[in-house]
């Protein structure tokens, strides 16, 4: 495991005490629900998972069709094309290597309606919804009935795949807790859920929008979709929120140029990235802390670096377009991408 994946990890919030060592993980878990326009903003939860993805013997990915059917207006064959599409992108084009399952595949089993079941019986509609992340109660679902048993679900599903340990954004951490106050309640009664134990779970902090904010307060315009025209890509890098190092971080915000070189640029990258200088010639880094420290050092100004961003994401917007050309697109409405919102985030319903 590389030491950004442990330091990222462990800076990480871990909500229970581990029951398995790193080295006793064979299987882990993420869920990601495929109904948003995808964009940059979710690279750091693909490289982070591609590094976890090598050291155990099978990673999942459950694709939340039906959580995605049920949060839109959308048929379950609607949904289940935006996860083969989110299929292609994650395996083919990011080479996110894992076993892929549709949510539609395995809900209707004996098993899982169970496991559910047993769980809804157990909880209280106070602690379900507690257990909803914040976008997810400002949206327009958010006061359904089923934004209360989507947690539930999500639950579920981890201890159908039963993993070794579950990878999720620090978004989660309230939904995972549900499954240790549904067995702790009423353990004696004819709904015992005692026996269900989820495993460790791993939380990485969420990326930043264009303006350093988190995930969770961003807009379509402040996301780098990889559907944004050349265009678009470059009005949304020349209005990233990039301080030079000397300049203090607003409250709230980190360097979103930084972040974006960090897990969309160097992360994709077979060789050195060559930048100008501030002072005239040219400099070569190799990773991302060497471009950190030449840009806290002052050897390259924002400006520059921005243009080199801007031409990195075209072109890799460009080669992502070219891989997908032959997957499903129809459901694409490429003019109503800027109106999507930022509740349609990621990992289910977290932002």
């Amino acid at each position: 495991m590389s030491n950004v994946l442990k330091d990222t990890m462990q800076s990480a919030v871990i909500p229970i005490q581990l029951q398995a060592r790193q080295s006793d993980w064979r299987t882990s878990l993420w869920g990601i629900s495929p109904v948003m326009p995808i964009h940059f903003g979710i690279d750091n939860l693909i490289v982070l998972q591609k590094d976890l993805a090598s050291t155990v013997n099978n990673h999942y990915v459950v694709l939340a069709d039906i959580y995605g059917s049920f949060t839109r207006d959308l048929s379950i064959e609607q949904t289940q094309e935006r996860a083969t599409y989110f299929e292609c992108y994650l395996r083919d084009v990011c080479g996110l290597h894992a076993t892929y399952r549709k949510q539609s595949d395995f809900q209707v089993t004996n098993e899982y309606t169970s496991i559910l079941y047993a769980m809804l019986a157990s909880l209280t509609v106070g602690r379900a919804r507690n257990a909803l992340p914040s976008n997810i109660k400002q949206a327009s679902h958010g006061d359904s009935l089923f934004a209360l048993i989507a947690p539930v679900m999500q639950i579920a599903d981890a201890c159908i795949i039963n993993p070794s340990v579950i990878f999720a954004d620090v978004g989660q951490r309230r939904i995972y807790e549900l499954a240790e106050s549904s067995r702790q309640r009423d353990s004696s009664s004819a709904s015992n859920t005692s026996t269900l134990r989820l495993p460790p779970r791993r939380y990485v902090p969420l990326s930043h929008d264009t303006q350093g904010r988190p995930l969770s307060q961003s807009r379509s315009t402040s996301r780098i979709s990889i559907h944004d025209s050349p265009e678009g890509i470059r009005q949304k890098v020349k209005k990233m929120y990039a301080p030079p190092p000397d300049q203090p971080l607003e409250q709230g915000r980190v360097n979103a140029l930084l972040e974006y070189f960090r897990w969309s640029v160097f992360p994709w990258m077979t060789g050195p990235l060559t930048l100008p200088r501030a002072r005239g010639s040219w400099l070569q880094c190799l990773n991302y802390p060497e471009f950190e420290n030449a840009y806290s050092a002052g050897y390259i100004h924002p400006a520059d670096c921005k243009d080199v961003l801007t031409d990195f994401l075209i072109k890799r917007a460009a080669k992502i377009a070219a891989h997908l050309q032959h997957a499903p697109l129809a459901w694409i409405n490429h003019d109503q991408l800027g109106q999507s919102l930022s509740k349609e985030q990621q990992d289910y319903g977290s932002a």
